[in-house]
């Protein structure tokens, strides 16, 4: 008999950039109506920490990344596209 299990990450997008060291390998993914923005990352085989990266206050439609794998958000609401970036 063959079933279903809830996804470990839907929508997904593994940080493959330079500009922030600590999120390489990391899946990034976000909520639509809340603007969060979260990180995933397998601690152990099996094991996942999710954290929450950013609270953008956007609505988030759709992530992008380019050829250097930097990643980007489309803000649904005015059709802005942002880049991720480290804070501070």
């Amino acid at each position: 008999m063959m079933g279903l299990t809830t996804p470990i990450v839907e929508y997904s997008h593994l940080y493959r950039g330079s500009a922030m060291l600590a999120l390489q390998g990391v899946y990034v993914f976000g909520d639509y109506l809340s603007g969060k923005v979260w990180g995933l990352r397998e601690v152990l085989p099996g094991t996942w920490q999710r954290v929450l990266l950013l609270s953008s206050g956007k609505i988030i439609s759709a992530f992008g990344q380019d050829a250097s794998g930097e990643l980007y958000l489309l803000d649904y609401t005015n059709g802005i596209v942002y880049r991720l970036v480290q804070a501070g």
